[in-house]
Order: C-alpha cells, then structure tokens, then sequence
C-alpha cells in the first residue's frame, strides 16, 4: 500500500520535524565517524531509525580497538579501555531516534506474518509531500492526512523526491 502525505496537514508537519529530528541525529553521527575516517558505520545495534554507533568501517584496527564484524568487512569499535574513555562516552551519548517513533505519528503496529517482521513503514521525506509505503501483507488502516494512491504515482513521487536529494548532494 502506498500514500502520500501532503503539506498543510498536521500529519506532513509531524513527519517533517521527525525528518529534521533524524538529519540532526545523522549529522551527530556523521561527525564522530569523520574523526576516523570512516566512510560507513554500523548503526546502534538495536535497530532504531536513525543513530547510535555499533561499528565504524575503516581499512585498518586503529589500536586500542576491536573488530566486530567478518574480517572481510573491517568493521571496529573502540575497546573498553582507559584511552578510549571520552570517545565510548560520545558514541553512547549519540542521540537515537527509535522506530516506535515514526510508528506512533502513522499509526503503525510492528506485527510478523509467517517469518516475516515488519516493525516500521517505508517512508521517503520530501518538500511539498512525503510518501510512505506499508506492506501489503500488513494490516494497516490509514491516518487522516494520507492519501491513497498508485504503484505508478508512488514511483513518479519517488523520482522526485529522489532527483532533489542527489541534486542536495551535488551542492
């Protein structure tokens, strides 16, 4: 199932400022990983939407460090040590914005069908409209300030959305 999510309502504006909530929390992120080079890291191991650091991908150990994933993926934390204090208090003070957030605003209920666990939607922010996607396994009623709409209108809102963040990424 698919919607969108038109500005005036109050459901686009309590998305948008969860958006705003989560580029923050990615930028809190973005910069305790650029300190070490780090082009990619494991978010917090509890699955949230956004933050947290559980991993940060580099091409060697720094020392004092630990790997925590496959020795093919080079992925290290700072070991729990004297000199790695301050660093292992900034990462667990990264602010974490969990799914139940996001859940609580459309009024999503985290359910499994058969193996499958569907804890949040599919949502893509955008400026004038956001659009979200649920499962058509799930059972899920929409919330005033959804609309209902195509496969086909979902995918032109999608190409949209995402030409403005690659052009946001090219400035």
């Amino acid at each position: 199932m698919k919607y969108k999510i038109v500005a005036g309502s109050s459901l686009f504006d309590q998305l948008t400022d969860l958006f705003k909530r989560l580029e923050q929390c990615r930028a809190s992120t973005h910069a305790i990983a650029d300190e070490f080079g780090a082009k990619q890291w494991l978010g917090s191991s509890k699955r949230p939407l956004a933050g947290g650091i559980s991993g940060f991908m580099l091409d060697k150990m720094p020392e004092g460090w630990k790997r925590v994933s496959a020795p093919n993926l080079s992925t290290f934390f700072p070991k729990s040590i004297p000199a790695n204090k301050a660093l292992l208090a900034r990462i667990s003070a990264l602010p974490i914005i969990e799914r139940d957030v996001l859940n609580e605003i459309v009024g999503f209920k985290e359910q499994w069908i058969g193996l499958t666990r569907y804890s949040s939607p599919g949502i893509k922010f955008g400026y004038d409209f956001h659009i979200m996607e649920v499962s058509e396994e799930t059972k899920y009623t929409p919330i005033d300030g959804m609309e209902e709409i195509t496969v086909s209108e979902y995918n032109r809102l999608k190409a949209i959305i995402e030409e403005a963040e690659s052009k946001e990424v090219a400035e």
